[in-house]
């Protein structure tokens, strides 16, 4: 500080530096913090915490769609991923007449590609396992 100045503008460098430095301190500790938590973030998670799990494609069908493993009641099925389809799994009817703890819900109608109607009848299952995900009950 310059003494030769007053002491109220002595009194106000003053303050000023110490805001500087409070600022600049915040400014560390936030700083530190957002690293910590990028670095605990960026961490692989274990197979506890997990958020994606892979899905193998068994197959292709003859329309290139992919198929995978769906385990229902301990028997595996090989069913198609539709990734455009709004719905739930999709069986055939000797598929679905094996499954024995399934509860009727309704019917829905389908359309197939050339517009024709087709009656499907939707069944809900207690569980099913795909992969390493098991849904109970798939929704």
């Amino acid at each position: 500080m310059d003494l030769g100045k007053p002491p109220f503008l002595q009194s106000a460098i003053k303050k000023r530096t110490v805001e500087s430095t409070m600022k600049f301190k915040n400014l560390a500790v936030v700083t530190l913090l957002l690293i910590c938590c990028s670095c605990s973030i960026s961490q692989k998670p274990d197979e506890k915490t997990a958020y994606f799990a892979p899905v193998p494609i068994t197959k292709f069908s003859s329309f290139q769609t992919p198929c995978i493993n769906v385990e229902i009641e301990g028997k595996t099925f090989l069913l198609k991923l539709d990734l455009g389809f709004q719905g739930d799994l999709t069986m055939n009817k000797k598929e679905m007449d094996s499954i024995s703890s399934k509860t009727f819900v309704g019917e829905k109608s389908m359309y197939g590609v050339r517009g024709k109607e087709y009656n499907k009848k939707l069944y809900q299952i207690s569980k099913a396992k795909i992969g390493a995900m098991t849904f109970s009950p798939p929704i």
